[in-house]
Order: structure tokens, then C-alpha cells, then sequence
């Protein structure tokens, strides 16, 4: 078990292992159960006694947003309070609604955008995102900017309406892969408190820029017009300076680095 603080977030994250799978359909033959520490007055309703989860859904797309109006709204434990077809909407209904979950489609135009402004405009609302591409970077960039939870493009129903109900309890669950991705941008991060950008002189800074843009070695040599075997020794004494061993980790952690 191992708790980090992530920049975007004070509360903790505890990783803990599990065996228990959403469904049998599901490609997850192993998942790992993330706990986020909520807020204490992320309230739910109560309805006859029993507990319901409020629920915005966030879509440019009509027919997703009837959609799963319609299903969810079937669904005993859920209540559909509204929906929003743009972040603009978004943010002035949770403020109006304060739903428990915000669905929000991260296909939409500043999506990233949208999930750092909802928490900060409704802290109590756990932001789901949906049709996440299942690649590292997309789910890491998605979990970055905020999302308490995410389904994928290939998630069913019942995968959303579990994804929803983990949110509400400060869980998440992440496939062994992605886990994997996030312990090594915790590393990172961890590595960046005995780290400075000022270690590195304006050349390097600059050549590791443009490794973190996709320059190869030879792209950066003609670019800031200096020879190959320069951008080489520059390259070694970057990996060396920030503790990393390959030029993508650099260019990462660089930008990391920037934005602390």
C-alpha cells in the first residue's frame, strides 16, 4: 500500500489490489482499486431511505445525452439531474445542481479545461470521463486534469454505472497497465522535489524542450543550427541532471518541472 499526493489534488491516493472484475465481458483480468479521499460534505440524496447519486451528463452529442438520461434514469440508485452540451453549460448546472457525479464526454472541446474548472467551481462532484481512448497517455492526461473516474470507449452500461457508483465511494479502478503508467509519473514527481529546472543551463533546457516536442537528435541539430555529437552531450548531461534514463522521460518531467 503507498499513499501520494498528487499537484492537482490534496487528498490521497491509496492503491489497493484487487481480484474482483466489473463484469466477465470486461478485457480486465486484473484490476487495481485507487481510493480518493472525498470531501466530507459530498452528500448524497436519500429518497424513501434509500441513497441516490445525482448525476449531470456532459455531451455535445444528443442522442448520447437522452441516451443514458433514459437508461440512467432507470436505474433506482441514480437521478439524472440535468445535462449540458458544452463545458460553459457544464460548469453553470453543477453549480446550479450540485450533482454527486458530473458525466462529462472528453471528446468535447476543452475537456481537460472543463474538468479543472468543475473543481474548482463543484469540489463536491467527481468527474467521470467518457470515451477515454484506453492508451497510457490519454487515461494519464484525463486522470491529470482531474477525473475521479473514466470509461473507455469499449465500456458498457453496466461498466458506467459502476464507474459512478466507485466514484461516489472515492474509488476508481484501473486496469494493471495504466496503474503502471500512473506509479511512474508518481516516481517522477517524486523525483522532481530534489529536482530544479535551474540545474539545467539554457542550452540543455532548450534541447530538452525539443526532445519532450518529438525532435530526434539530428531534427535539433539543425534547429538550433550546432552538430550532432553537441545534442548528444547535452542529451547525456540532461538524463544524468534529472535522474532519468531515457530522452521521453526527460522531455516529461522538464514539463513537469515547469508547471510546479
Amino acid at each position: 500500500m503507498c499513499s501520494i499526493s498528487p499537484p492537482y489534488r490534496k487528498s490521497a491516493l491509496t492503491l489497493v489490489w484487487r481480484d474482483s472484475i466489473l463484469d466477465d465481458k470486461s478485457h480486465w483480468n486484473i484490476g487495481v482499486s485507487i481510493r480518493l479521499d472525498v470531501p466530507d460534505h459530498h452528500s448524497l440524496s436519500e429518497v424513501a431511505g434509500r441513497t441516490v447519486i445525482k448525476v449531470l451528463v456532459v455531451t455535445d452529442v444528443r442522442v448520447w445525452r437522452d441516451g443514458l438520461t433514459q437508461v440512467l434514469g432507470r436505474r433506482p440508485q441514480l437521478r439524472v439531474v440535468g445535462t449540458a452540451a458544452t463545458g460553459i453549460e457544464a460548469i453553470t448546472e453543477s453549480v446550479r445542481l450540485c450533482p454527486n457525479v458530473v458525466l462529462l464526454d472528453m471528446a468535447i472541446p476543452d475537456a481537460a479545461d472543463t474538468v479543472q474548472l468543475l473543481g474548482r467551481a463543484c469540489p463536491i462532484a467527481g468527474v467521470v470521463g467518457l470515451a477515454v481512448k484506453e492508451a497510457e497517455e490519454d487515461v494519464v492526461r484525463c486522470l491529470e486534469a482531474g477525473i475521479r473516474g473514466y470509461v473507455s470507449r469499449d465500456g458498457s452500461i453496466k461498466d458506467l454505472i459502476a464507474t459512478i457508483e466507485r466514484v461516489t465511494r472515492g474509488e476508481m479502478l484501473c486496469p494493471p497497465r495504466i496503474t503502471a503508467a500512473l506509479a511512474r509519473r508518481v516516481n517522477i514527481l517524486i523525483g522532481a522535489h530534489d529536482t530544479h529546472v535551474g540545474n539545467l543551463s539554457n542550452r540543455e533546457r532548450e534541447v530538452t524542450a525539443l526532445v519532450d516536442q518529438g525532435l530526434s537528435n539530428k531534427q535539433i541539430a539543425q534547429r538550433l543550427q550546432i552538430t550532432l555529437a553537441t545534442v548528444k552531450n547535452h542529451v547525456h548531461n540532461v538524463l544524468k541532471k534529472l535522474r532519468v534514463r531515457t530522452r521521453r522521460e526527460a522531455g516529461h518531467k522538464l514539463s513537469l518541472l515547469r508547471s510546479m
